[in-house]
């Protein structure tokens, strides 16, 4: 049943008619990704499988379960692509989805907060990471853009 979503998912990114790249322009800047609210693009689903379904094949299944954590998305070329993700990165998409609507905290904010969930014993090493995770997304379109930060 997995496996079978995940094409779905892969199909429904390749008709998805969202246009969301229409202005061209470039992948959003490290400064701006840190600074102001990430934005997901709706042409990026963040999904959590038992198995890891864009492995599985003729010559690979597995036996037992290996939780899997995968972006599906579609960038500025129309190509559709799969980013394998860890949970904090999928925790990281969630809370950027979140406040989409509102945006109230910047990456480093969404960041901190994980720190914070996580109670690491050195946040900024956690924020840190975290910013590059954001520019690899940006880098793949799946955070195109960002918003400022309502007060």
């Amino acid at each position: 049943l997995e496996l079978a979503y995940d094409e779905w998912v892969e199909a429904a990114r390749y008709v998805a008619d969202d246009d969301i790249f229409e202005d061209g322009g470039e992948a959003v800047d490290d400064e701006a990704l840190a600074q102001e609210a990430p934005i997901v693009s709706p042409l990026a689903w963040s999904l959590q499988f038992e198995y890891p379904v864009h492995k599985i094949g003729p010559d690979y299944r597995p036996e037992s379960p290996e939780p899997t954590f995968l972006v599906v998305y579609r960038d500025r070329q129309d190509e559709v692509g799969f980013l394998e993700i860890n949970p904090l990165t999928a925790r990281l998409i969630a809370l950027c989805q979140a406040q989409e609507e509102q945006p109230v905290e910047s990456g480093r904010a969404l960041l901190a907060r994980i720190a914070a969930e996580m109670r690491h014993p050195t946040p900024e090493v956690v924020v840190e990471g975290g910013l590059k995770t954001l520019a690899q997304l940006a880098s793949l379109d799946i955070i195109p853009r960002t918003r400022q930060v309502s007060s």
